[in-house]
């Protein structure tokens, strides 16, 4: 949460992934300030279906939480 606010301080976008069920695939939509993710039983809350989408050529940083890395450095799983 203090890296969003900070990110937004600074005038950036931020966007967060929402699961996409038919493709298995993460979809990233901009969070927009006030809007509150919606649980989705999965490991954390996803920005609401009808946020508006990220386009992948606008993200400058993807911050990636891993508990486990292969040697290369490669997230190992998906939660």
């Amino acid at each position: 949460v203090a890296m969003e606010r900070r990110a937004r301080a600074e005038g950036k976008v931020v966007a967060c992934p929402r699961m996409n069920d038919d493709v298995s695939e993460l979809d990233p939509r901009i969070w927009e300030p006030g809007v509150v993710p919606e649980p989705q039983g999965r490991l954390a809350p996803e920005p609401p279906a009808d946020a508006p989408p990220c386009p992948l050529a606008d993200i400058d940083l993807v911050v990636v939480p891993a508990v486990a890395l292969d040697p290369r450095g490669a997230r190992i799983g998906y939660g």
